[in-house]
């Protein structure tokens, strides 16, 4: 592990990123960031000359968005994805929890002082990525699972309009997923808007087990 201070146009978001954030806790990361100032490095693997975030990519968004033209990192050398996902993992992880009475002892004190909008906590107790694995369940053989189905062919889905929008700069790319609201990577390839929930639309036509 090394630390340096590198221009923010050599580093770049991690495409594989698990983590994402809602329009509204971004904008409260970034008026954190510009009233505590940057006290946390990235932690960032180097590949092709660049320095792939795995910690720390919703900053880097906010670094850019600040005007910011160097960043302070934390180089870490990854030998397989998985060691990409530990560090990820790691620099998020969650060991400790708040003591409520406590907090909110300690925030009652200091109110004029802090702007409680701009802060959330979590009062859940962690839970273990083992743990969210086994409710998931191991991955399933789409060969096996689909012994026996009836074929299925998707229709079209008729829209109203398709637009092609390009952008010169990764900075453009990015400042129009702010506007509209949405998590946008690399290998997006296209997007509704307003951004439509599948999951619930698809809930009543999934094939089930009767028994």
């Amino acid at each position: 592990m090394e630390l340096k201070r590198v221009p923010i146009s050599q580093i770049i978001s991690w495409d594989r990123n698990p983590r994402s954030i809602k329009a509204e806790d971004y904008e409260r990361l970034k008026r954190q960031m510009a009233r505590l100032g940057i006290y946390k490095p990235l932690v960032c693997a180097e590949e092709g000359g660049k320095y792939v975030v795995l910690g720390g990519n919703m900053r880097l968004r906010a670094l850019r968005e600040l005007g910011h033209t160097e960043a302070d990192i934390s180089v870490v050398h990854p030998k397989t994805e998985a060691e990409k996902l530990e560090f990820n993992l790691s620099d998020n992880d969650r060991a400790g929890e708040y003591d409520e009475t406590k907090l909110a002892e300690m925030t009652r004190a200091s109110l004029g002082e802090i702007e409680l909008e701009d802060y959330k906590v979590d009062l859940f107790r962690p839970i273990g990525l083992k743990s969210i694995c086994e409710a998931v369940g191991p991955p399933l053989d789409p060969n096996k699972e689909w012994t026996g189905m009836p074929e299925f062919v998707q229709g079209d889905v008729e829209f109203y309009k398709g637009l092609v929008v390009r952008f010169l700069t990764k900075e453009d790319f990015e400042e129009f997923a702010r506007l509209i609201g949405q998590s946008l990577t690399e290998g997006t390839k296209s997007i509704w808007f307003p951004k439509r929930d599948w999951d619930e639309m698809n809930r009543e036509k999934g094939y089930i087990d009767e028994s």
